[in-house]
């Protein structure tokens, strides 16, 4: 049975260090480190300032802003 995992990205403003509240983000996971083999896109939470990659196969995973 494959080991799943969630991973939560939280956009945070450099200066005030509050997070980014807008649904204007988007993330994109890959599964190579010069980020051309991608795996899913997920939409930022507008309430919260986050974005949320679930079940996830447990290894190694490079996220970039789109």
């Amino acid at each position: 049975m494959p080991i799943l995992r969630s991973v939560q990205v939280e956009k945070v403003d450099k200066a005030t260090g509050e997070h980014i509240k807008s649904n204007k983000f988007e993330f994109n996971l890959y599964e190579d480190e010069a980020c051309t083999k991608l795996i899913k896109t997920v939409g930022a939470n507008e309430f919260e300032g986050t974005a949320l990659f679930e079940d996830l196969r447990f290894g190694t995973f490079y996220i970039k802003e789109r």
